[in-house]
């Protein structure tokens, strides 16, 4: 599950996956490999962002501060 909350990006995801977090350009912005289950990303401003966790396809978020 992803979701903004509070200006990030708040992100479930199985320990060990990787995570890609790229602007609505495609450009890669961050990369992790969580150990968490949820995950927060601080995004640097308001608008829409791709976020991807492993294989799965990318999922677009809108975040509004």
């Amino acid at each position: 599950m992803i979701y903004q909350r509070n200006g990030m990006i708040v992100m479930e995801v199985a320990k060990g996956n990787p995570v890609y977090f790229y602007d609505v350009v495609g450009r890669l912005l961050a990369t992790r490999r969580e150990t968490m289950q949820e995950v927060l990303l601080d995004v640097p401003a308001s608008g829409a962002y791709l976020v991807k966790i492993g294989d799965a396809p990318a999922y677009r978020i809108v975040v509004r501060r």
